[in-house]
């Protein structure tokens, strides 16, 4: 119940020592300090690893706008071609 509190792993109730309520204290807290200091550790190692690959980002092509006749045009003839134009799907 006590880790549970904490917010502690309950695999840690082997480190303690229960042989009365001021060691397991003591225990408890050394065991806290360093299974927070791990956690913080393996925290900041993530953290510092590699940053994520870019993705490369399309440049837009500057594209002379269609009239509402050309874009219905298109919509008919190439719906792909619209679709990549207009941002459809």
């Amino acid at each position: 119940a006590v880790l549970r509190e904490r917010n502690l792993p309950e695999q840690l109730l082997g480190m303690l020592n229960l042989s009365s309520e001021e060691t397991l204290d003591e225990t408890l807290r050394s065991a806290e300090a360093a299974f927070r200091a791990a956690l913080e550790e393996g925290v900041r190692a993530r953290l510092c690893g590699a940053p994520p690959s870019a993705v490369p980002v399309e440049k837009p092509t500057k594209q002379k706008p269609l009239s509402y006749q050309q874009a219905a045009e298109l919509y008919k003839s190439d719906r792909a071609a619209y679709d990549k134009r207009y941002g459809g799907m």
